[in-house]
């Protein structure tokens, strides 16, 4: 608004028609995302004006990149529109454009990732799934083109979190000339990202063990994300992983200094691996935390509760543990029923019931998969028979 009736120029005199209209898309369309939290609904505009932008350097180049800019922008102003009708034409026209990218540029690494995510958006799970572990073999194999240029996907908050700050400090670093380290960090984060979006899938179809190899390989990529690391050790804790969860909190923890749920998380898991005083220490780091942060505050009185019960519970049974443990299996059995033939889920239950000592849930667990799946279908005999 201050600038209204200012003239401003950008040097774009060197450039192609096409690449005029593909760098002021761009202009309009990060400059959506950076005003509307002030302007209102005037800025729809503005996602308008990039679109009409991206379609005319389409006109002029069918390039992959002018076409993923335009069904990403295009993208992103459907989700604005609530009717369905309008929602599934949008859906059947970027999906159109972008497997036409995919069918006459195989390599171009962008497509296969915004076909993804949207397919991820509208719950095309199967879908996603397939293009997803497409684009990662594309990429481990080095057999496609990662694109740092191409429009981001801002309208998406799980990419915000996931991309938006490491990818920008990456493109700040290819615009220095380290051209080969920035491309390999942006490689990195895109496959890191698909790992994660594979997870969320998973963990909607039920395969918790799948969650959890697809969220290691995430962490393992990149190791400075406190997301990866805090989901990854909520998994490793699931199924009893001792060292491996208290180090992946104690991760998480460095780089989420404030995060106090996750300090309190992890505290409970050090008092159920009867590891009290580590515990303890844990929640007067915590509870030092809010009384010094203000916005913090609040945690003040849980985090004193909490400091007596596991004072109070030093030299009893470990209350922690049982919780966890009951925790765990409530999970668990919410696996169980998408994903009822898993025998590791039935396994892991089995144990935790024998640990707490309940014998007739044990049982019943066994004879209820017997009674439905033996005799009825294959079944891996060899993880049966450890149960």
């Amino acid at each position: 608004e201050r600038l209204r009736g200012k003239k401003f120029t950008r040097k774009l005199n060197n450039l192609s028609e096409n690449e005029k209209c593909i760098r002021r898309g761009e202009i309009y369309f990060y400059s959506y995302y950076r005003t509307k939290n002030y302007i209102a609904n005037d800025n729809v505009k503005l996602l308008e004006l990039s679109i009409r932008e991206f379609r005319k350097a389409v006109d002029i180049d069918p390039s992959p990149r002018a076409i993923t800019n335009l069904a990403v922008a295009k993208m992103a102003y459907g989700f604005l529109d609530s009717r369905e009708a309008n929602i599934k034409d949008m859906i059947r026209d970027v999906v159109g454009m972008l497997e036409g990218i995919i069918s006459a540029y195989p390599m171009y690494i962008m497509a296969y990732v915004n076909l993804g995510i949207l397919h991820m958006r509208v719950r095309n799970y199967n879908d996603a799934l397939a293009v997803f572990v497409t684009t990662l073999k594309l990429i481990k194999d080095n057999n496609g083109y990662i694109d740092p240029w191409c429009l981001h996907n801002r309208d998406l908050d799980l990419f915000n979190k996931l991309l938006r700050r490491p990818l920008n400090l990456n493109l700040l670093l290819l615009c220095k000339g380290e051209e080969t380290k920035a491309m390999d960090n942006i490689g990195k984060l895109y496959q890191a990202a698909i790992h994660f979006f594979i997870s969320i899938i998973e963990e909607d179809n039920g395969h918790v063990y799948k969650v959890l190899e697809a969220l290691l390989a995430a962490t393992n990529l990149c190791p400075e994300s406190g997301l990866f690391a805090m989901n990854s050790a909520k998994r490793l804790y699931l199924f009893d992983c001792k060292e491996e969860s208290l180090s992946m909190y104690q991760k998480a923890i460095d780089l989420y200094p404030l995060h106090i749920d996750l300090r309190i998380e992890y505290a409970t898991l050090l008092c159920a691996y009867q590891m009290k005083e580590k515990a303890m220490n844990e929640i007067k780091s915590a509870a030092k935390i809010a009384r010094t942060v203000p916005s913090l505050k609040g945690y003040i009185p849980a985090l004193n509760t909490l400091a007596e019960n596991y004072s109070a519970s030093y030299y009893s049974y470990n209350m922690c543990r049982e919780k966890m443990l009951n925790g765990s299996t409530k999970l668990l059995y919410d696996y169980l029923r998408k994903d009822p033939k898993n025998l590791k889920i039935i396994s892991r239950i089995v144990g935790i019931w024998c640990e707490l000592g309940r014998t007739d849930k044990m049982f019943k667990i066994v004879e209820d998969y017997i009674s439905n799946y033996f005799n009825k279908e294959t079944i891996d005999s060899a993880n049966f028979s450890q149960i």
